[in-house]
């Protein structure tokens, strides 16, 4: 029985066709299309090694396609981000480090054969100041000036941290009412109890309370250019947390030693 199994086994392989394989010798023509692929191969990693050499096109220039190139900040960094050469230059690590400065809204970088690198900085353009050494932008980010001056001509706002683009808000309407009455905000704060403290643009303050300003500024607006405008030389401070009037206080007026008149308008 074992031998009729073997004997069966020998007959399937041999019905198995043969697969033959021929070994033919390369041609002189064969080695060297081998020989120039070789040399083709090494002349591209010879090449790749010398362009990455520092001193081999070097970067010689910097353009600033915007004037910020007299910010130290910028000057700092490229001194600091521009090695390598033309190929090797890491531009994404030098956007990077431009993009973490605080009045820095965006930059891009880019290459202009065979030995500039082009910049572009876009700085955030302030709408307010922010307390006393930084800006506000229009979208509500606060940034530190890159020449480090804050222009006095820009209103002044402050208030607790995270709530910059609301108070921003709130200014822009507060501003709006008030010049329907041809008067201008200065300042605009609130503190950390939610309370809010104006300053007109001619230095009165005006104390407005907790909750929505809105409704306390409209009310001034619609009470002074009749009520306050003809004596608003006179006027000291303005407080508006009453519910359907305001108090005034007078600068001294009469005798020396005369106390400030109060006034109420309900």
């Amino acid at each position: 029985m074992a031998t009729f199994r073997f004997a069966r086994a020998k007959r399937r392989q041999s019905a198995q066709p043969r697969t033959k394989f021929k070994l033919r010798a390369l041609s002189w023509r064969d080695w060297i299309e081998v020989l120039a692929v070789i040399a083709v191969l090494m002349l591209l990693v010879l090449g790749i090694h010398k362009l990455r050499q520092p001193n081999v096109l070097r970067i010689e220039h910097v353009r600033f396609e915007q004037g910020v190139e007299d910010s130290a900040d910028v000057r700092k960094i490229v001194d600091a981000q521009v090695t390598g050469n033309f190929f090797t230059i890491d531009l994404r690590a030098l956007e990077r480090a431009l993009n973490r400065l605080s009045w820095v809204e965006s930059a891009s970088v880019r290459r202009e054969w065979p030995d500039t690198l082009s910049i572009r900085v876009s700085a955030y353009e302030p709408v307010a100041r922010w307390g006393v050494d930084a800006l506000l932008s229009r979208d509500g980010h606060v940034f530190r000036p890159h020449d480090g001056e804050v222009s006095d001509k820009f209103p002044v706002l402050h208030g607790p941290a995270g709530r910059t683009r609301h108070l921003l808000r709130i200014y822009r309407r507060v501003a709006r009412t008030l010049s329907s009455a041809d008067l201008t905000a200065s300042a605009l704060v609130q503190d950390q109890r939610r309370a809010w403290h104006l300053l007109l643009g001619g230095g009165v303050p005006v104390e407005i309370g907790r909750g929505d300003p809105r409704a306390r500024v409209r009310r001034l607006a619609s009470v002074y250019p009749m009520a306050l405008a003809p004596r608003a030389a006179s006027i000291k401070s303005i407080d508006l947390r009453y519910t359907n009037g305001l108090a005034v206080a007078w600068e001294h007026v009469g005798k020396p030693g005369a106390g400030a008149a109060n006034s109420t308008s309900k």
